[in-house]
């Protein structure tokens, strides 16, 4: 780039100006066992906030503003006894019927701090702990270029902590990172070689309705999926 004063002659020297797209929070990844089933309770759990850009590119600078909510979610919904005072007035109650009547608690939501950490590569930490057996949902809110918060792409996620849970399960390299990534590998190729044997039209009767009606499905299904595949 080379500056121009006043519609003067521009500068005899130059300097390299670079500039990039900005964030999309629809094409922003977040993974890590802080997102994750079955991890432990009383220790440090991470997770990590990939930015991307329209293309779906890595960012490589840091300042975004995110914002992260972590609850802790009761995992059953409590019963508790209504006793009610009698009245005077009303009829007589049937003697066999002595059971104190019941009502559904409402969920009770704690939240739990987290701390957020800008790498300045286009990556975000996201550190929390929990310190007994639960269940929690994590929204993670993107602030976009109207300075508006919207949802990152697969927001609000749920994870569980567990008390037969090893503490390295936590880490970003731990065991609940292992077991995912294989068990998502794993489901995925299942998918793929059911669908392919499905859709497949050989050695299928394309006279018989049914089996037209199946492969359409299966196509249907497949589209409406997409993203949740991609994710």
């Amino acid at each position: 780039m080379q500056l121009s004063i006043a519609s003067g002659d521009l500068t005899t020297t130059s300097v390299d100006f670079s500039y990039f797209l900005n964030t999309r929070e629809h094409k922003s990844l977040c993974f890590g066992p802080g997102l994750l089933e079955d991890v432990a309770f009383g220790t440090p759990v991470e997770f990590m906030i990939q930015a991307r850009n329209d293309h779906g590119e890595n960012r490589t600078s840091g300042r975004d503003v995110f914002a992260v909510k972590v609850k802790k979610i009761k995992s059953k919904v409590e019963v508790v006894e209504v006793v009610e005072e009698a009245d005077e007035n009303a009829e007589a109650a049937d003697p066999a019927d002595e059971s104190p009547a019941k009502k559904a608690a409402p969920v009770v939501e704690e939240s739990v701090e987290c701390e957020i950490i800008d790498n300045n590569d286009g990556t975000y930490n996201v550190k929390y702990q929990v310190e007994e057996e639960c269940e929690v949902e994590i929204d993670i809110q993107f602030q976009n270029e109207e300075s508006k918060m919207v949802p990152v792409r697969g927001s609000p996620y749920r994870a569980s902590f567990v008390a037969n849970a090893k503490p390295n399960d936590n880490t970003m390299n731990g065991g609940a990172m292992d077991r995912f990534i294989k068990r998502e590998l794993d489901q995925i190729q299942k998918n793929l070689t059911d669908e392919k044997k499905q859709i497949n039209t050989k050695d299928k009767d394309l006279k018989d309705v049914k089996v037209l009606l199946g492969v359409k499905e299966t196509v249907d299904n497949i589209n409406k999926n997409e993203k949740k595949i991609t994710l």
